[in-house]
């Protein structure tokens, strides 16, 4: 009868040789994929740089990699604009869009791409905006989801965040645990 050892949280009965060798033959295959499986999103994506003609796209990777953008500026026009250097951090622009116009785009890194997001361009002419401002919410995530939900349900033209986005700005978890993912669906 095999005995068992607790580690941790989990039962772990010991393995025979075989078993051992087709366990690791296993892992090694799962790291193989994982290596070849492009990288997910840590964060965004979000728009900044709103312009009547364009805007610009921008999200972070868990490592560095490639990545594009695809934009549908009317159903029948479909724009691709690449992050063709590998990195963490992206910043794509989108040019030569038609003012005052709803688009939908999407982030694509390897085989993933995220779901469809709207923004519409600026107006030509000045014309009266509905917008945002606030600030503040680093270390209470769970707050800054409630503000970001109810800017979201008033659809602003865009929201401009006066700082204090995470307790320590040098610290990436922080980042998306106290600003990305609570304001995730607003940005």
């Amino acid at each position: 009868m095999a005995t068992s050892m607790l580690t941790g949280a989990c039962r772990v009965a010991p393995l025979r040789w075989a078993q051992r060798a087709a366990a690791l033959l296993c892992l090694a295959a799962a790291a193989l994929h994982a290596a070849e499986t492009p990288t997910a999103l840590e964060a965004g994506p979000y728009l900044t740089g709103l312009a009547k003609d364009r805007i610009t796209v921008s999200w972070q990777t868990c490592e560095p990699t490639t990545g594009e953008v695809e934009c549908l500026v009317a159903p029948e026009e479909r724009r691709f604009a690449e992050s063709a250097r590998a990195a963490r951090m992206h910043h794509v622009t989108l040019s030569g869009l038609p003012p005052a116009t709803r688009c939908s785009y999407r982030v694509i890194v390897g085989p993933e791409a995220t779901p469809f997001f709207t923004f519409r361009t600026a107006p030509a002419k000045p014309e009266p905006v509905c917008f945002a401002v606030y600030g503040d919410t680093r270390s209470n995530p769970k707050y800054h989801a409630r503000v970001a939900q109810a800017i979201q349900a008033h659809r602003p033209a865009f929201v401009l965040y006066t700082g204090d986005y995470a307790t320590d700005g040098r610290d990436r978890a922080q980042w998306v645990e106290q600003f990305f993912a609570p304001a995730a669906e607003l940005l």
